[in-house]
């Protein structure tokens, strides 16, 4: 299955259904059910945090998790940022529409990866 690594605290909205577009500077032309990974970085936290918009949504830093797979989405389209004005988490070039967010129970630790990478079915049927 398909798999994106997107950096705290995002993943934890995505999943969600909170955050329905994912921002990329590069297009995909995949459609179907993407897991999302959460990375091990760090380099978002403190600008989310620090937004007054986005804080009141946000956990405790401490709920985070950090190199797991934490859900799963449709991803339904990718267009570019012109066609995503007024949606609140977009800001391009290219926005990745998501839908039907699950959240998983148990977060799977795993290695993310750049760009789509594949995770074996059999890790995620477990």
């Amino acid at each position: 299955m398909k798999a994106l690594t997107v950096l705290n605290p995002w993943p934890w909205l995505i999943v969600r259904g909170i955050k329905c577009v994912e921002n990329r500077p590069w297009r995909t032309h995949y459609r179907g059910e993407l897991l999302i990974h959460a990375g091990v970085g760090r380099s978002w936290m403190d600008r989310a945090y620090e937004d007054p918009k986005v804080r009141p949504l946000l956990p405790d830093p401490a709920e985070l998790v950090f190199g797991a797979i934490v859900g799963k989405v449709t991803l339904v389209d990718c267009v570019s940022i012109e066609s995503c004005l007024g949606e609140p988490f977009a800001f391009g070039p290219w926005c990745w529409i998501v839908r039907d967010a699950v959240e998983f129970k148990k977060p799977i630790p795993y290695r993310g990866r750049q760009m789509l990478f594949e995770v074996p079915n059999s890790l995620i049927a477990a």
